[in-house]
This record gives C-alpha cells, structure tokens and sequence, in this order.
C-alpha cells in the first residue's frame, strides 16, 4: 500500500484476476460481508469490506473507497480502490464497464483531493504490473508538491513502470463492435464519472 512499488518487483500473477460474485460471505460474529475466502490476504480487501486500518479511510461510496497511503510521497496520497477484487492493469478490457470505472476511480480521486488541499497541482495513475506491490487495482492520488524525502522517482510521468491515469482510461475506450455487456454490477459508473447525480451523492459516505 505505501511506497505501492518495489522496484523491481517480480513475480506476480501476469494475467489479471477478477474476484467472483458468489466468493463472498457472511462474518460469523458481526453479520457484515467479509473478503472473499480466496482473497483473505488481499489488504485492500480487508479495508475495503471495513476490517482493518479505517482510521484511513477519508471517503468511500457504494463502489469505491479512498484511504491515506501508508507511506505518503507527497502532501496528501491517497489509495484509490474498487471494493471488488481486481488484481491489477492487466484485469482490465477495452469495454464500457472497465473505461467507466477507472473514470469514475479518477474523477473520485480528484475530488477529494480538491477538499482535502484545494488548488494543488494532482498526479494520478497506475503502477504496471508486475511494479504493483498490492494485488489489488489502487489509483494513486497525489496532491503535490512532494515530500523532500520521498522516493517520487516511483511515479515519474516516463518511467516504464508508471500509466498516468488519463492515459489508462484512453486505452480502456471500447472498440467498435466490443460487448457492453457487464459480468460486475457498474450501476451508476457513467454518472459517476460525470460527477455523479444527486442520488449517487445521497449514497456516498463522506467521511472527510
């Protein structure tokens, strides 16, 4: 999660996965949903579904949630993660329900850094894979400038290992002829993305 980066790390899964829908249950004590069995591991998991590290947690919605990386490189840097399982870049299809959500991670992204620090410059994107160290698709929001000692050289714009978040979303625009179809619910992504309606907004747990 902080310093999301190792450089070089090698090793993970190079196909992406995508958790499945019935992979969930039920908490035997507090009745809330926990992670799936196959992703008990997964930290972004475990936040996401509200066991651990909440102190984080600056904003979520009924899709995403957004916390405070646990090794800032800048003024705020934020995590920005879908509560379902993805496991990184490579998950990810040109179609109209991936390009919607990785919209609406980067519109929810700038966002809260606009209330959290006003007018500052901000630097969203991606780690490619295998750079990700969590495996979990996480946009990184950043608000600058950096902090003096951090190690930015881990999201500079050229680097091999770094996808500016503009850029992921063009290559995620569907293809003539592409299936629009869902296998996840993306109910509300495109409004989302838009700056959502006043019912998306009625949903959103502002924590800030």
């Amino acid at each position: 999660m902080g310093g999301c980066c190792s450089l070089p790390r090698l090793g993970l899964r190079p196909a992406g996965h995508r958790a499945s829908n019935h992979d969930h249950r039920r908490d035997a004590d507090t009745g809330a949903e926990a992670a799936p069995r196959s992703l008990e591991g997964c930290v972004f998991c475990q936040i996401a579904a509200g066991h651990k590290e909440q102190q984080k947690v600056v904003f979520q919605t009924e899709r995403l949630v957004v916390f405070r990386d646990r090794s800032p490189a800048a003024t705020a840097h934020l995590q920005v993660v879908p509560r379902h399982h993805i496991d990184n870049l490579n998950a990810l299809q040109p179609s109209s329900q991936d390009h919607e959500l990785v919209a609406e991670m980067i519109e929810t992204g700038r966002r809260v850094l606009e209330q959290l620090h006003p007018g500052s410059p901000q630097w969203l994107g991606f780690h490619k894979p295998p750079f990700n160290s969590v495996l979990h698709l996480h946009l990184h929001a950043i608000a600058l400038p950096w902090l003096p000692d951090a190690p930015h050289w881990k999201y500079w714009k050229h680097a091999p290992w770094w996808l500016p978040a503009e850029r992921a979303l063009q290559r995620l625009e569907p293809t003539p002829g592409s299936s629009n179809s869902s296998k996840r619910s993306h109910a509300g992504g495109a409004a989302a993305a838009t700056g959502g309606t006043a019912a998306a907004a009625a949903e959103e747990k502002r924590l800030l």
